[in-house]
């Protein structure tokens, strides 16, 4: 079982910030992530449709994955859709999705200040399932 320890300020920034979500809390290979520059880059404009066109393995398919995994567990009330050329891509893509939910901390244990001091200890978090 894997729990993290946070502060109430990087708690919310878990939620608002994909950078943040996936530094912190997904594992790749049971190795913790440092996403690429264009990673992050691209998720700047979450906002916007965007069509990607791959050509080379440089790890496009994980950044997609784990924007699209921040963007679930954060709006219950919203579709993700994607859309691929192929059957297998499609798979692949979702694979990618369900690999990094299961690398997620079963707990987040929120502080309200970053020695996570008992008193003060503010609650935990299960893995939402």
């Amino acid at each position: 079982m894997r729990r993290i320890k946070v502060t109430e300020d990087e708690f919310y920034r878990l939620g608002i910030d994909v950078e943040f979500f996936v530094r912190k809390c997904v594992l790749l290979r049971g190795k913790p992530v440092t996403p690429y520059r264009f990673q992050i880059e691209t998720w700047k404009y979450q906002d916007q449709d965007r069509i990607a066109v791959k050509a080379r393995q440089i790890g496009f398919s994980w950044g997609m994955a784990w924007e699209s995994l921040h963007y679930c567990l954060n709006n219950e009330d919203k579709l993700g859709l994607f859309i691929s050329l192929t059957y297998p891509l499609s798979v692949e893509l979702l694979k990618h999705v369900s690999d990094s939910y299961l690398s997620l901390p079963d707990y987040i244990d929120v502080y309200k200040m970053p020695e996570f001091l008992d008193e003060d200890y503010v609650g935990s978090f299960p893995k939402i399932k």
